[in-house]
């Protein structure tokens, strides 16, 4: 086991805890692959997506690992966290609860536009062409969003983890952003 360093000894183990029981998922998802050559695509997937979610766990515990050693995740001197909200648009209701609930956790919260519709809802009349256009600039927008945070909070609701919020996620992890998620289940539902 690594060393953990002097400060930060309690949340280095419960992270370096996080990074094994992820690094054991994605070998027994790597396991199943070998084993289950033969398997249907739709099983193949399940295992694919049990793999992604370990890999995104693990590196989400790696990232913080580097957090507590170099010192970066002492928030009381930085100021309060800055949380990202991630997550479908369909899922209206998980936005505002948990706007509402991280801020009374002290954190300053990033989330999508005011407008609690989806986005078929507010831009659904438009030409194809132009709602592609706006949904491009509301994602890149989203991922300035990112960028100024210090975590991201996938919405994970019914595990649920749609393209645009894959893509958020991935973007997150390649930034070393902290991620949490609403719910300790796999994307779309899988366990």
């Amino acid at each position: 086991m690594a060393t953990p360093p002097k400060v930060g000894a309690n949340n280095w183990n419960t992270e370096f805890k996080k990074a094994s029981a992820s690094n054991e998922m994605a070998r027994q998802a790597v396991e199943q692959l070998l084993y289950n050559s033969d398997a249907g695509p739709g099983h193949r997937a399940q295992i694919l997506s049990k793999l992604a979610v370990a890999l995104n766990k693990n590196l989400a515990a790696l990232i913080e690992l580097k957090h507590i050693a170099d010192g970066s995740n002492n928030t009381e001197e930085q100021g309060p966290t800055i949380v990202c909200l991630c997550g479908s648009t369909r899922f209206s209701n998980a936005f505002r609860e948990a706007n509402f609930k991280e801020t009374l956790a002290g954190r300053i919260v990033l989330t999508i536009g005011c407008d609690t519709r989806t986005d078929d809802d507010l831009f659904g009349q438009l030409p194809e062409a132009e709602m592609d256009r706006i949904k491009a600039q509301l994602d890149a927008l989203h991922l300035r969003k990112i960028d100024l945070a210090d975590e991201v909070l996938i919405l994970n609701v019914g595990g649920y983890i749609g393209a645009s919020t894959r893509k958020e996620l991935e973007y997150a992890l390649r930034q070393g952003k902290r991620v949490r998620y609403l719910e300790d289940t796999a994307p779309n539902g899988n366990k």
